[in-house]
């Protein structure tokens, strides 16, 4: 079983390439999602996200790992394989995710979505405006997650290519059908 995980600045096209992943019959697991759940049922772990969201701060690694595993569990009989968004934010998380599909007998493929930080905001701010979620609209917050990615993304580029797992790094400004060919090519 294959498990993609996009990995790439805010608004790269990671979830635009997900619903393509989708279509190709891959089960989406997102991150966002997945706490965007919590928050709206108002649990404990949504009342936390909720206030670092606004904070422009990640969900502590553990919380995201055990929410990451349980949703596995849940979909795995019924997938052929999976599209990871924003599963991996820190060093630390690729480590474990990189152990949890290995303990799961998922062949895990990483692909970054590459974007420069200026068409990153350009994207953020215009989904932002659509969608009304504050996290995209607010061009610190969209700053602050900015430099969260860049501080953290070649370590763990650099983990998963000296790890043997390797690292694709594919261009996010090629026409979304290109993007996606070049992911399935990967997968094949």
């Amino acid at each position: 079983m294959k498990g993609i995980l996009l990995m790439g600045l805010p608004a790269c096209g990671k979830g635009t390439q997900s619903k393509k992943l989708e279509e190709q019959g891959y089960t989406y697991i997102g991150m966002g999602v997945l706490l965007r759940e919590h928050k709206e049922k108002g649990t404990e772990i949504g009342k936390l996200v909720t206030k670092l969201d606004a904070e422009g701060k990640l969900t502590p690694d553990a919380i995201v790992i055990k929410i990451l595993n349980d949703k596995i569990e849940e979909l795995k009989a019924s997938s052929k394989g999976f599209v990871f968004d924003g599963v991996v934010r820190t060093l630390a998380q690729a480590e474990v995710f990189k152990k949890t599909c290995e303990l799961q007998g998922i062949e895990l493929i990483p692909v970054v979505i590459s974007v420069s930080e200026q068409e990153a905001t350009k994207r953020s701010v215009a989904r932002g405006l659509d969608s009304g979620r504050i996290e995209d609209s607010d061009s610190s917050i969209i700053a602050h997650r900015i430099g969260i990615y860049t501080s953290n993304s070649t370590a763990i580029e650099k983990y998963f290519l000296e790890s043997g797992v390797g690292c694709a790094v594919l261009k996010g400004d090629a026409p979304v059908d290109e993007i996606t060919k070049d992911i399935l090519a990967l997968v094949e």
